[in-house]
């Protein structure tokens, strides 16, 4: 019975380190595109930041990533944001939608189909939750880029506007990508 209770233990543990080991976003669900999408869409990347000591600005900023230049971030929700990139302590930005959460369904499908390998089970059942957590929280971090470990001039491909903002644009007029419903 205590072995039993170990195993129980050692699962449950294993299964939570699943579930918190993957990267989260505050990206508003379907606002995302998937990976075989984002050479195609138009829009920029999901992006947020947060804001140095110094800044002015205390609350994180988040939204379509518009535009980079030399010292400015632009960002759109439903208003158009510049921000100055020495106000920035760190930023993230999230290119694509990962799909981890339906790699975590096929990590509990097959941690269920070790019950047919009978005493076996108490080997292969860890080895498909502790692989496929590796597998999926890496996957989850896979459209992600941090600053300050890159530049943010590393970000400017996944912008809307990759070249920078065009000049005589009507800045007022630039809203985010629409959400999804």
């Amino acid at each position: 019975m205590q072995d039993r209770i170990k195993i129980h233990n050692c699962v449950l543990l294993l299964l939570a380190l699943f579930f918190f080991s993957c990267a989260t976003t505050q990206a508003p669900r379907g606002w995302l595109a998937s990976s075989d999408k984002t050479q195609t869409d138009v829009y920029g990347g999901w992006f947020e930041i947060k804001y140095s000591s110094a800044s002015k600005v205390k609350a994180p900023t988040v939204g379509e990533l518009i535009a980079i230049s030399e010292d400015s971030i632009f960002i759109a929700d439903q208003t158009f944001h510049a921000i100055a990139r020495n106000d920035i302590k760190s930023a993230r930005l999230v290119i694509y939608k990962s799909n981890s959460e339906g790699m975590g369904g096929l990590v509990a499908l097959g941690t269920v189909s070790t019950i047919s390998n009978g005493f076996f089970l108490i080997f292969t059942a860890p080895m498909w939750i502790i692989g496929g957590s590796i597998a999926a929280g890496a996957r989850s971090y896979e459209p992600i880029v941090d600053y300050p470990k890159k530049e943010l001039s590393s970000f400017m491909p996944f912008a809307r506007y990759p070249q920078g903002l065009p000049l005589g644009i009507d800045r007022s007029q630039i809203k985010s990508k629409p959400r999804a419903l």
